[in-house]
């Protein structure tokens, strides 16, 4: 100890030196270019509480000072919540993840898996947490004090009963409880005080409870019924205001923080939605608005309460409530449904409303915009392969129409249009451009010349729906009942038949037919000689529990890799046998629905769904290995950096954000590179961490990572001991708490990091 007291008198002559600043939000789940707005299906809407943070849907934005201006600055993997001004919860699929803001580096990891929720001051964390049978099993009711970290109340919880909520303060719990048998009859709404976790209050309602809200510091409680909104006095259980809902029960209930305004939504149901804000103080209503239907999405006060954020499908305003006016309409930044890309890969092209966007892939930047004379959102829709026409099925007259358009600025102009018999569901260009095919309703094929919209009469008598062209244009695959029938063009030749395949694509080069098949809890992959229809490899997915999570599969354009999206990672594979994992990245998913992943026709990038873009790993070998961190306690680092250079000549092939598989033990962690095969070099970096660099020449790495790097110059030097003395004590949440110097990652500094740091004092990191 007085070894360790010496460095620490020693270090105190260094603070002023040692810069304490932290980097700006860093994107944990790979190397992702720039992003949209992401997931407002979650239906979430948060504000720090200094105003400089704002998640909505699964995307984290910085603020302006005034909250009108959002920057996007990440993307989430499930709905999350501010614990404090500098803590995230966030409901990941393996559980609630503790991140660091700014960072958005991992802290600490919970074994629950399900809904969260905090007190201001983030010492509380409130989880729901889901059985894995899903509706068979009750939930559990979780209380987690966050420093030190530990669960402090477990509580049973029936399934289909509303989310219990904490006050503010973290002071009070109130949860509701069934009053009868069976979840639809009367239910009782409990409220604890969390400081000696004794009941203070029970409500009977009348009628089903659909959802509830406590005041910053627990004195009132507002409970939604079928009926009406009602508020009481928590200690007394005085009613004090029976809100009228008008027959749509509120959803969505919140207070202000300095608890004078109440707000309530109804949210997602099939008639029209509303939403409503009152004073406390007389029970006025100050403003409201009817929305259509399932356009709402959340509710959210500014950090002062003097405004209500309601966040609509496509927009959100900013209201003021002292005059209800609306002060401010910010719409989150969009590239629209994809279409697909332009031939060169330099654009992505998205359908948003009535407008074409065309995206820069290189920096996410709008760089055209073409409006169609109707809103064609969800019309059936397909983009010719040069991304110079759209074919669409508009609505607005009677026979529908197939219509062509040339996307001309500013406006498109329509190039033919013909009336059709019904519906069509599928629209597909063949990749030569010449003839646009289209499925009707009933599932017969048909299909066009694009030149002039005649029809082309060679078309047989075919029902098969969905369909997929192949990419060299020869081949036509559709589903006809469980099976799908290949056929040659342009003769319609049937060349096989893949019996009970789910869904079916082929590579660009038109060599291989990847087909999928989903049984209850198995996805399983094949790959077959597009020609002929050999199998020539497979696999199967499995993970515990009772469903399929989230999945696309991708062949990527030049055939030597099979992307398979498995719940959030990204899985690439050798073609033409998936047997071999070439990498892996993480991406989020959290309670989005599923969405594809998408290669640009020069491989070099991956979309993500309508949200995101980063590049794509080439190669058809790997380098991997494993990680090893002496001393690390905390969850897997996602923010590493690799870099990969030729053996020979130095030359960089491939750098990016190592992913490493949190599955395993944290002292040895799992990663894979794809790569082209070959001798390199392989540097791995990042703080704290002393950079390393190892030979890769084929066999297993072992890459063997020391900590103390705090202020990232690749040596450990006194200012590293400056920088930990200034954080000393500290703990994950705190305003002092400097992630960097948290050298063995338990979310607190102590005499534990001063000996790590003194371990690796005065060692350089490799080049």
């Amino acid at each position: 100890m007085t070894r360790y007291c010496m460095w620490v008198v020693r270090s105190i002559l260094f603070i002023l030196l040692a810069g304490c600043s932290l980097p700006l939000s860093a994107q944990p789940f790979g190397d992702l270019l720039w992003i949209k707005q992401f997931g407002m299906e979650a239906r979430n809407l948060q504000i720090s509480l200094d105003g400089r943070w704002v998640v909505l849907g699964q995307t984290l934005y910085r603020a302006s000072p005034d909250l009108w201006h959002l920057e996007p600055a990440a993307v989430l993997d499930g709905r999350a919540c501010f614990a404090g001004n500098h803590l995230l919860a966030v409901a990941e699929p393996r559980g609630v993840v503790l991140r660091h803001l700014p960072s958005l580096r991992p802290i600490a990891a919970l074994p629950d898996r399900g809904s969260v929720s905090a007190s201001d001051d983030g010492q509380w964390l409130l989880t729901v947490v889901s059985s894995a049978q899903r509706f068979l099993a009750p939930r559990e009711l979780h209380i987690w004090q966050t420093a030190p970290l530990r669960l402090h109340l477990s509580l049973p919880l029936e399934n289909n009963l509303p989310e219990p909520v904490l006050s503010a303060d973290g002071g009070m719990l109130a949860y509701p409880v069934p009053a009868g048998i069976g979840w639809y009859t009367s239910i009782d709404v409990v409220v604890m005080r969390l400081s000696d976790f004794r009941e203070v209050a029970r409500f009977r309602p009348e009628g089903y409870v659909h959802s509830l809200a406590l005041s910053p510091h627990g004195e009132r409680i507002a409970i939604s019924t079928a009926t009406r909104l009602n508020v009481y006095e928590t200690p007394s259980q005085r009613l004090l205001y029976a809100f009228g809902n008008d027959g749509t029960p509120f959803n969505v209930v919140r207070f202000s923080p300095n608890g004078r305004y109440l707000a309530a939504g109804a949210f997602g149901y099939d008639l029209v939605g509303r939403w409503k804000l009152w004073l406390l103080a007389d029970g006025s209503l100050v403003a409201s608005e009817e929305i259509e239907h399932l356009e709402g999405y959340g509710l959210c006060f500014s950090p002062d309460s003097g405004l209500l954020w309601v966040a609509l499908e496509r927009r959100v305003k900013g209201i003021d409530t002292v005059s209800g006016s609306v002060l401010h309409i910010w719409e989150p930044p969009t590239m629209g449904r994809p279409l697909g890309f332009t031939p060169d890969s330099q654009q992505v092209v998205g359908l948003d409303g009535q407008e074409v966007l065309f995206t820069r892939l290189e920096d996410g930047t709008l760089q055209r915009r073409v409006r169609l004379p109707e809103n064609s959102a969800f019309y059936t829709s397909a983009l010719s392969p040069d991304a110079r026409f759209i074919g669409l099925v508009s609505y607005d007259v009677y026979p529908y129409e197939l219509r062509v358009y040339e996307l001309t600025e500013p406006v498109a102009t329509l190039a033919w249009s013909i009336p059709l018999a019904g519906d069509l569901l599928q629209l597909a260009f063949s990749p030569d451009g010449v003839r646009l095919f289209g499925v009707e309703d009933t599932g017969k094929l048909r299909a066009w010349f694009c030149a002039d919209g005649s029809e082309d009469p060679s078309v047989p008598d075919i029902y098969s729906y969905p369909i997929a062209l192949s990419g060299d244009g020869r081949l036509l695959a559709g589903r006809t009942g469980a099976d799908w029938v290949v056929r040659q063009l342009p003769d319609y030749t049937v060349l096989y038949t893949l019996p009970e395949s789910g869904s079916v694509q082929f590579s660009a080069d038109g060599r291989f037919l990847v087909a999928t098949r989903v049984s209850f809890s198995e996805l399983r992959v094949m790959i077959y000689d597009a020609l002929t229809g050999n199998l020539l490899g497979g696999r199967s997915f499995t993970q515990p529990g009772d469903f399929v999570p989230p999945f696309s599969v991708s062949p990527s354009p030049n055939g030597e890799q099979l992307l398979v999206r498995w719940g959030n990672r990204l899985l690439f594979f050798r073609m033409p046998s998936p047997v071999v994992v070439l990498g892996w990245r993480y991406v989020p998913t959290g309670w989005h629905p599923g969405y594809s992943v998408s290669f640009s026709p020069d491989g070099k990038y991956l979309l993500l769904g309508d949200f995101a873009l980063f590049r794509s790993p080439t190669g058809d070998n790997s380098v991997g290995g494993y990680v090893q961190i002496p001393g690390w306690l905390g969850v897997a680092p996602e923010h590493l950096r690799y870099t990969l250079r030729r053996y020979e000549t130095g030359e960089v092939v491939d750098e990016g954000t190592l992913s490493l598989d949190p599955r395993g033990l944290t002292s040895s962690l799992l990663f894979s590179i794809p790569a082209p095969s070959g001798r390199y070099w392989l540097t791995v970096s990042g703080k704290p961490f002393l950079t390393r660099t190892v030979e890769a020449s084929g066999s297993t790495l072992r890459v063997t990572l020391l900590t103390g790097d705090i202020d990232g110059d690749n040596e450990v030097t006194l200012f590293d001991f400056g920088r930990l003395v200034a954080a000393f004590g500290s703990i994950a949440g705190e305003e002092r708490y400097d992630i960097d110097a948290d050298l063995d990652g338990d979310g607190e500094i102590t005499l534990w990091d001063f000996a790590w740091l003194v371990r690796s004092f005065g060692l350089v990191g490799d080049e």
